[in-house]
């Protein structure tokens, strides 16, 4: 795991977490306040920042190549269960 995917990581974790904090504190925000025009725009500014994180993610991850697994291997008697389980689960909660 490179050292752009985890930067790229934690970019997009204190994104979205200063998103919810920021988007609950302007709950709060009176017609008055001078933050009532400011604070919108900066929510959607590091949304913006957020979308471009995600999109930068997206590409780094399609052009790097994936890390081969280490340790014991998935073996096909195990896959099939855990495939069918998974692709089930899915099915009950949509």
């Amino acid at each position: 795991m490179g050292l752009v995917s985890i930067l790229l990581h934690w970019l997009s974790a204190l994104a979205i977490v200063g998103l919810f904090v920021l988007g609950w504190w302007m709950t709060g925000l009176d017609y008055y306040d001078s933050w009532y025009n400011l604070a919108p725009w900066w929510h959607r500014s590091v949304g913006m920042l957020l979308l471009f994180a995600t999109l930068g993610r997206l590409v780094w991850r399609f052009v790097q190549p994936t890390p081969v697994a280490r340790g014991i291997g998935w073996s096909a008697w195990l896959r099939m269960p855990a495939t069918s389980c998974c692709i089930a689960s899915c099915c009950w909660y949509w």
